[in-house]
């Protein structure tokens, strides 16, 4: 199944990376959707799914994708700040922190929606690197 075309809001999203992550990362994102939790086993078999691979040859698919320096995901914030933009109206983010294993804080940037928020860009560290403050980082 081809992702891009299959959902042209991927497309729109997506418009200003290379093609090749483009496709990769649409079909992550619908992998994502349809796992519907945040685990890299449960994508990776969604994945092996959408695009009949095995199960390992998905999940090595991911972690080098989550990896690839080359691509921006500062970009993609971008991409998804201007869809939620509207003309003549405030943009209300919300900024929470939140432990995550007890060695990483991750600082997580959502826009607020009705009664929803998503989230579109994270930022994690190590809690040792932190000063006294969280809000010094």
């Amino acid at each position: 199944m081809n992702s891009l075309k299959h959902y042209p809001i991927l497309h729109s999203l997506l418009r200003p990376f290379r093609l090749s992550h483009q496709k990769t990362c649409a079909a992550l994102v619908v992998a994502l959707c349809q796992a519907t939790q945040a685990s890299s086993f449960a994508i990776a078999g969604q994945l092996s799914c959408l695009t009949d691979v095995q199960f390992g040859s998905a999940l090595t698919r991911l972690y080098r994708f989550l990896r690839n320096e080359r691509f921006d995901s500062w970009l993609l914030t971008e991409s998804l700040l201007r869809l939620f933009n509207q003309p003549n109206k405030s943009l209300l983010l919300a900024l929470d922190w939140t432990a995550w294993q007890d060695r990483f804080s991750v600082l997580t940037a959502s826009v607020c929606v009705g009664t929803r928020s998503v989230p579109v860009a994270v930022s994690a560290c190590r809690k040792r690197q932190l000063a006294r403050s969280q809000n010094l980082w």
